[in-house]
């Protein structure tokens, strides 16, 4: 969407200009679409209401506004070409008498209601129409609106499905110690932020939508509805509770979770944790981290908001992929055998060359292995053009998707519009838009559904249906060889503890740091990944440090059998298994030298039973690890050993009984003689 957003503009400016000789005038007046019917039937009249403004020091009076009905837009290359240099061929016209006069810095609204358009009754077709809505001063033009309407009069056969999409994410930057590092978030939540604003329009539409909901922003939403912290140079700045973006982010928490409630007309899909980007990761060779991201995002978006999100389609974050991660991405998603769909920008994979046609809204990519719902880069280029005139570009998009409609009318066909992590839509925008696709019995030829329903649709035979292939990869910076191996060591520190202690508390939040440091959010933000990472790092080192070897000590083994008492102190609060190892080569252990303990009490001794090899003062080396390998610490007990040595006894002997006898044939040699 981001790419179309010059020629949308550049489309929306010739839209709104009319003759070169008329420019002056329309700069002194300016006309807004404010509301308008996006159709009409032969009983539904064709309602407009506009608002002009006169910036200029005339005062302009016998005011009228003239509504022009034209040619039927065939083609959507027609349709282009009415917003762009103007309709030709009137069908009909009706000009509206307006009162009193408009006075120079004034501000006026509008209205106009066309009762019976009998031109088209009388043409007895299902047609797109462009329109214009002129305000005049006596014969003069002052200002002019291209819009279009759709006017049904035959039923409609095959609706176009059009899914409206909307990702609910936003710049997420935290410290290790949960400081927000910036106001952005703050700026989204407040009333008329983005957020507040797209959630508002959710909340005013009875029309299907897809939502694309980010984990780590409802985590944070929930956090802040207690009070934060931003960071305000190198302290923070504390907001409570009370403060209105504390109170923002709670509301907005909860009115996320009512929209995601009606699932009837929500689809509901959660993004990675953190936000990733997918290449990022995958490049880093960290594909397990991926499926982490995954996960955690779908059980952190099922717990705050009560309702499970789809496994049939994904959204990649800021919808970046690359060819190796777009594999690798397949491969992960297939693993649970139920998503086979991806939620992307209409930049991401290449359109169909020359097909004159509109594709469907899917195609296969990935070699096959998975569809992607693709927006149309056209009418996603005319959302766009929303911030001039909200209401306006809102019927454009409207008149776009029914120009799609009236290529192939009676054949079913879908397309998706995505308002991804950077679009900011105007609320005006987004009623007018989602208006249009409410569903409504007769005379609806665009159809509101979920983003599955346009993944799953069968194309027209006709239809291209080959693999589409990745444009140019659009991602986020890819992380630095130091965060790699930061990551590597945080694991590899988080895998010992949890060894140790597996259902300690704070296993899961130094998980989370690792993956808060993986956020696209924080590219450009090195120290700070860095330090989430650190932050990790020392947790697990104090934990371990609660862990004491006994104290050097000695002790005395009287006969050659005995046993060594071993003392440790656990100072975490909870039980820990550890690896115990006495190392001697004066002693054989009884049972081996090692194993593994479990330690449930502050204080607790084992005993290792020995025999001792020899006599004497000899060291005892205890070593602490945990169950696997990591050394916690070691210590030293010495033995005394005062028990004879069984063969030094026999050597002993044996000299006794050898003297004795020497001694004893030497007394009876002496007799003899």
């Amino acid at each position: 969407m981001r790419r179309l957003a010059v020629v949308a503009l550049s489309m929306s400016a010739a839209a709104l200009s009319a003759t070169p000789a008329a420019a002056q005038e329309e700069a002194a007046v300016r006309l807004v679409l404010v509301d308008q019917t996006p159709f009409a039937t032969e009983s539904d009249p064709f309602e407009v209401r506009v608002r002009a403004a006169n910036g200029s020091s005339t005062r302009y009076e016998d005011l009228s506004l003239a509504v022009t009905v034209w040619s039927a837009a065939r083609t959507r290359s027609d349709y282009a070409q009415v917003l762009d240099q103007g309709p030709l061929s009137p069908l009909g016209i009706k000009v509206f008498p307006i009162r009193g006069a408009l006075g120079p810095g004034a501000t006026r609204s509008f209205d106009a209601e066309w009762e019976r358009l009998a031109f088209l009754v009388a043409r007895n077709e299902n047609a797109l129409y462009p329109v214009t809505i002129e305000l005049r001063s006596a014969d003069a033009r002052l200002a002019e609106i291209r819009s279009s309407l759709v006017f049904v009069i035959e039923p409609i056969l095959a609706p176009l499905d059009v899914a409206a999409c909307f990702v609910l994410d936003a710049p997420v930057r935290l410290r290790a110690d949960g400081t927000l590092l910036d106001t952005e978030l703050v700026e989204q939540i407040l009333p008329g932020g983005r957020l507040d604003v797209i959630v508002g329009a959710l909340e005013d539409t009875d029309a299907p939508t897809t939502i694309a909901v980010s984990p780590l922003l409802l985590e944070v939403l929930a956090d802040m509805r207690d009070g934060f912290r931003v960071a305000a140079g190198p302290s923070a700045e504390e907001r409570p509770a009370d403060d209105p973006a504390a109170a923002a982010a709670g509301t907005l928490l909860d009115r996320i979770g009512e929209i995601a409630r009606r699932t009837a007309t929500t689809e509901l899909v959660a993004l990675p944790y953190a936000s990733p980007s997918v290449p990022s990761i995958v490049e880093a060779g960290m594909d397990e981290d991926l499926e982490v991201q995954i996960g955690r995002g779908r059980q952190v978006v099922e717990s705050l908001l009560g309702v499970a999100p789809s496994h049939t389609i994904f959204r990649p974050p800021s919808s970046a992929l690359s060819e190796a991660s777009l594999d690798e991405l397949a491969e992960i998603l297939s693993e649970d055998g139920t998503t086979e769909a991806l939620l992307v920008d209409a930049d991401v994979f290449r359109s169909p060359p020359q097909f004159p046609i509109t594709p469907h809204g899917a195609a296969q990519v990935a070699g096959g292995s998975l569809t992607a719902v693709t927006p149309d880069p056209v009418v996603e280029g005319r959302t766009e053009a929303a911030a001039q005139d909200p209401a306006l570009a809102g019927v454009w998009t409207l008149g776009e998707l029914s120009a799609i409609y009236f290529e192939r009318p009676s054949i079913p066909r879908g397309v998706a519009v995505v308002f991804g992590e950077g679009d900011r839509p105007p609320g005006r925008f987004l009623r007018v838009f989602l208006d249009g696709l409410e569903v409504r019995s007769g005379v609806r030829w665009l159809r509101g559904v979920k983003a599955t329903r346009v993944a799953v649709g069968q194309p027209p035979p006709d239809d291209p249906t080959e693999p589409r292939e990745l444009q140019e990869a659009s991602r986020a910076p890819g992380f630095s060889p130091a965060m790699v191996a930061g990551l590597e060591r945080g694991r590899a520190d988080v895998t010992a503890l949890a060894s140790m202690a597996n259902e300690s508390p704070l296993l899961d939040q130094l998980r989370r740091g690792l993956l808060l440091a993986e956020s696209r959010y924080l590219a450009g933000h090195e120290p700070d990944r860095l330090a989430l990472i650190g932050s990790v790092r020392t947790a697990v080192a104090t934990e371990l440090e609660k862990i004491h070897p006994p104290l050097a000590s000695s002790i005395t083994l009287t006969s050659q059998g005995g046993i060594i008492p071993v003392t440790l102190r656990n100072d975490a609060g909870y039980p820990v298994n550890v690896r115990l190892t006495l190392r001697s080569t004066r002693l054989s252990f009884v049972g081996g030298p090692t194993r593994t303990v479990e330690l449930e009490r502050p204080i607790q001794q084992f005993v290792f039973p020995v025999r001792a090899q020899t006599t004497g003062r000899f060291p005892v080396r205890v070593e602490v690890a945990t169950p696997g390998g990591v050394s916690i610490g070691s210590s030293r007990i010495v033995v005394r050993s005062t028990a004879y040595n069984r063969v030094a006894l026999l050597v002993t002997i044996g000299a006794a009984l050898f003297l004795a006898l020497w001694w004893g044939r030497r007394l009876l040699s002496r007799r003899k003689a």
